[in-house]
Parts: structure tokens; sequence; C-alpha cells
């Protein structure tokens, strides 16, 4: 109304006729007056019942685009037509009396109106809701959906009829009826005191039920809407944990989960967690081999994987648990982060050990670390064992671009046990997987490999140094 009337204030010439036989007035450049009448036109009569609350906002074409025309707060009143000229928008209000009907324009002075809502209404309460459907989600949820109240008729320029939402809409009241359609109908929810337009409920399973909404404005409830009917299902596993999430940190990575709305009409009796170290980062691959991580009670929503090297990488899998199953797992993926500091390096992976008949050598091969602690790897250190692992002794110290070794001149028929660690000057990383093998029965003697790194350098005016690397296989 604010508006409207510093739009009038502007107005250096207008016209304004008084409807029900009364004489027709030409005023010009009468403010005073004519604001006296805009107030009574939007204020209420001696009855001060509003017919309705409208709040439209539409830019017209043409050179009135800017700013918006803004409708709102009509109610009953003299029957009045206001017409603002010289491009002023212009916000209408017609009645032939003083009765619950309105129709309302919205134009300038020289162009058809934009808008006409045709608004017929016996309360001051909005109207009920429609299309309420009722969704069975599972054995214990009933899912409700509607649309909201409109105001209108809304009829543009091109004479196509259009429904407004209500924006006046504060909140629902949710009734249910284990009878039938016909009621008796108790609330189940007061008041959702917000304007989303679903909501889900809970049932025991096999639970059929009726159910029926009205709207809330700040004048009062509406009707209510059409009856929509549903019956939950018979008891199953649940559904799968929500919004299953990952955080990393250097060493560790933090699981999150929220429960499932649906618990298949069984309480919940725990959660388990799957982890594959070998997931390709971004992708989760179902086909990977998983291992058990964690059995987790049914309150319980986090749980941290602890004594990770920085940037290792996991592909994580929950599963909801009750009496009848567990539901179908959800995915998350990480990695942990890169150190602020230089640390020592990851472990290397994948190490493995075979008896070579034709080297008479047991062969190492492992994958290199995925992480050098932040500085240059120095090389690799592999350690052995004869005893399952109860003491371990140095082997030998590689280059860190090496990658496999033969451990050769072993007695035959016997077990050894080996280890790998990754090296930088902040020191040796964490041993990597055991791997074992045994020689064999007998043992193939062959010529040795050839020595390797032969250098030459003088020694006085009458000599030579040679110097080499030992053969890398001796033959047996």
């Amino acid at each position: 109304m604010l508006k409207l009337l510093e739009n009038i204030s502007r107005i250096g010439s207008v016209e304004m006729l008084v409807s029900r036989g009364a004489p027709f007035l030409s005023l010009v450049r009468m403010r005073r007056i004519f604001v006296f009448l805009a107030i009574l036109s939007f204020t209420h009569t001696a009855l001060g019942n509003p017919v309705e609350t409208i709040a439209i906002s539409k830019n017209l074409d043409g050179p009135v685009a800017d700013p918006p025309v803004i409708c709102s707060s009509h109610f009953r009143s003299f029957p009045l037509n206001f017409a603002l000229f010289s491009g002023t928008p212009t916000c209408s209000s017609e009645n032939e009396a003083d009765g619950p009907d309105m129709v309302t324009t919205i134009s300038d002075g020289d162009t058809p109106p934009a808008f006409t809502i045709d608004s017929t209404s016996n309360s001051a309460g909005p109207k009920p809701p429609t299309n309420l459907t009722a969704t069975t989600r599972g054995a214990t949820v009933i899912e409700l959906s509607w649309y909201s109240p409109v105001i209108g008729p809304v009829t543009g320029p091109d004479e196509n009829v259009e429904y407004l939402v209500d924006p006046s809409i504060t909140g629902y009241r949710i009734e249910v009826s284990s009878t039938g359609a016909e009621g008796p109908w108790t609330t189940m929810v007061a008041n959702t005191k917000s304007s989303a337009r679903f909501h889900n409920l809970i049932f025991a399973p096999e639970t059929t039920r009726y159910f029926r909404i009205s709207a809330f404005n700040e004048y009062g409830e509406s009707d209510p809407s059409n009856v929509a009917e549903a019956t939950t299902t018979a008891p199953s596993v649940p559904d799968s944990p929500i919004d299953f999430r990952s955080e990393a940190s250097p060493f560790t990575i933090r699981l999150s989960w929220k429960p499932p709305l649906e618990t298949g009409g069984a309480a919940i009796t725990g959660y388990r967690i799957q982890f594959s170290p070998h997931v390709s980062i971004g992708l989760a691959d179902a086909t990977e081999s998983w291992s058990d991580l964690a059995n987790l009670g049914p309150t319980t929503t986090t749980y941290t994987e602890r004594n990770l090297e920085p940037l290792t990488g996991r592909n994580y899998r929950i599963f909801t648990i009750n009496r009848l199953g567990e539901s179908k797992p959800v995915h998350t993926q990480n990695v942990t982060i890169e150190a602020a500091t230089p640390t020592v390096p990851n472990p290397p992976t994948e190490l493995n050990a075979e008896w070579n008949s034709q080297e008479s050598g047991i062969g190492l091969t492992w994958r290199h670390t995925t992480y050098n602690g932040g500085l240059d790897l120095t090389g690799y250190r592999i350690e052995v064992s004869s005893n399952a692992g109860t003491s371990w002794s140095h082997l030998k110290e590689l280059a860190p671009e090496q990658n496999t070794f033969l451990h050769f001149g072993l007695p035959i028929n016997t077990t050894y046990f080996y280890r790998i660690r990754a090296l930088n000057v902040r020191g040796p990383s964490r041993p990597s997987n055991v791997a074992t093998a045994t020689t064999g029965t007998t043992t193939t003697v062959t010529p040795p490999s050839s020595p390797t790194d032969l250098t030459a350098s003088p020694s006085g005016s009458d000599a030579i140094i040679l110097r080499w690397a030992e053969p890398s296989n001796t033959g047996g």
C-alpha cells in the first residue's frame, strides 16, 4: 500500500470513477482528495473482514517493466477503480458491491492488463491442498505429498488461465484414520510449521491408514484435502545407511553416516563396514575384493580407521543389519592427505616371494611405495626370517628404483619369510606385508651370472685397481 501511495503522490492528472450510479468526477491535480479515497479503498470498512490476501509480482512488458508491479493486501472496500496514467503501473480493484468477489487487474495506463485475478473466498483461511497422495516406502514408512493451495485463477494477456501458489501458507495439519475415508479422524501432526509439500510418517508393518491434510495461514485453516490411502509392506531387510561420507587426514580416515529411514519393520542390530585397498581413486569398484573392517552397534554413526600412511587410498562400503538380514551396501572413497612436514615413507606393497629353480634362489618382487614422505627415497631394505617372523635379519639394501631381488645360495627344503621397508633420510617405513617361499629339494648348479659395476682406477705410476660388484647369482 505504501508503494501504491508513493506512485499516487507523483501523479499530476487522474481520473476516478465511482460505480453503482455515482456521478462521474474529473479531478485534476487534487492529490489530497485522491490519497484520501485511496486510503478508503485499501482499508477495512465497517464490516472490516478481508476477502483474501493476494501477493503477485510481475514485470510488465514495455517501458514500465522496472520496477515490477506489486498488488497485495486487498480488502473489502468501496467499489473503486484507479487508473494511474503517464506510464505508471496500476493496481485496480473492481467490485459491484461489498461482497466476497474481487477482480484485480494489473496494467499500465496504455496497455491491456498484464494479469487479471478473479478471487472468490468464503472465509479468511486458504484454499485446501489438492492431489494428496500416500506412497509406501517399505515396511514402516508412508510418504505423503501434495499440491500447495493456490490463488487465482490468473488470466494473462494471451487469455490463458493459470493459478499461483499461495505464498501465505505457514503449515499443514495431518490427520489419520484407521477405519476408512469417512473417518473418524485423529490429528497426527497438529501443524508442520513449514510450507514443504511432503511429510514422512512411521507405522508398523502391514498397516493400512487413510490421510487428509489442511493448510494454515495467518487468518485460519482451510477445508480438508482429498483422502489418500497406503499400506506398509511386510517386514524385510533394512534400507542402506544415508549420507555415507569420509574425511581424510595424513594418518586416518573418518567415516560417518546416518541411520536409514526405513528399518524394514525390525530394529536395526548394527552396521558392517568393509574396505578395499585397491581402489581407483574416484571410482567405487564393486568387483574388488573386500575385507571386514568393523562390526558396530545400532547406535554408532562414525568410525575412524587409524595408523594409515599419507596418500593411502581406500574404498569403503557399509551395510545396515536387522534380524532379517543386511541392506545393499553404499560406498565412499578417500585418500589420506600428504603430511604437512616430511615423514618416513609409506611401506612398499604387494611383496611376493617365489622359488626359482632355474636361478636356484627365491625371487622377490614388490610395488614401489605410494608416498616418499615428502623427501627423496634413498632405497629399500630387505629383511629375512627363518623362524616364521620371530626374529628378523638385515638381508640387503637396494637402490630406490629397484623392485626385484634374488636371494640365492640357500640350503634345500628350507622356508624363509621376507619383508621390505622403504627408506628416506627420516628413516625406514613400517614393514610391508610378509611373503614366504620354500627352497627346492634339489639345487640345480648353473653358471653364475656376471659381475657388475666394473671400474678401473690408477694406483701410482705402475698399477691399476679394479673394482666390481659380486654376481647376483652364483649358480648354486
